[in-house]
């Protein structure tokens, strides 16, 4: 009997990542046995949660083997979303539309929805920093959020001096 093992390969990888292993009983001590083992129906595009049969074979005509087929589970990619850090001018309001994140380990053309929370309030004081906090949900990856920091600015003021005269 020849076992194909399960697996379990990383969303976006190739097979070429990993290693397919099988079980063998019944083979006289001393003999090698070459199997062979192949995954159908397997891309890269595959979704994580997805399986696929690993299909184990042997051309050696010393055996008539049995063939147990393992499986292949496709599991989700870990990724980073960085919230890069900004900047506000005091009394302003925090645009948080235009917050952007560095994101690390996306797969191919892959793109992801982010949005952001922050504590800040309009009318903190300048040179405070308050956290910016990525929030992406994603069924192909597990999301590690790192948080980035929101700077209050101070607001340019002019002041302007009316001309006045005096009388000695």
């Amino acid at each position: 009997t020849i076992t194909a093992s399960d697996a379990t390969i990383i969303y976006g990888e190739s097979l070429d990542t990993i290693t397919l292993a099988y079980t063998q009983a019944g083979i006289l001590e001393g003999d090698v046995v070459a199997v062979e083992l192949s995954v159908e129906g397997y891309t890269t595009s595959a979704t994580p949660g997805s399986t696929f049969v690993v299909k184990a074979s042997s051309s050696d005509n010393r055996y008539a083997f049995t063939f147990v087929d393992g499986t292949l589970t496709v599991l989700k990619k870990d990724i980073t979303v960085k919230a890069n850090d900004a900047s506000v001018v005091y009394g302003s309001d925090a645009d948080l539309s235009a917050l952007t994140s560095t994101i690390t380990g996306l797969v191919g053309e892959d793109t992801i929805d982010v949005t952001y929370t922050t504590d800040y309030v309009a009318g903190q004081d300048a040179g405070k920093m308050f956290d910016i906090t990525p929030h992406v949900g994603h069924d192909y990856y597990n999301v590690t959020i790192a948080k980035g920091t929101l700077t209050v600015l101070k607001k340019d003021a002019t002041i302007k001096i009316d001309s006045a005269s005096v009388t000695y």
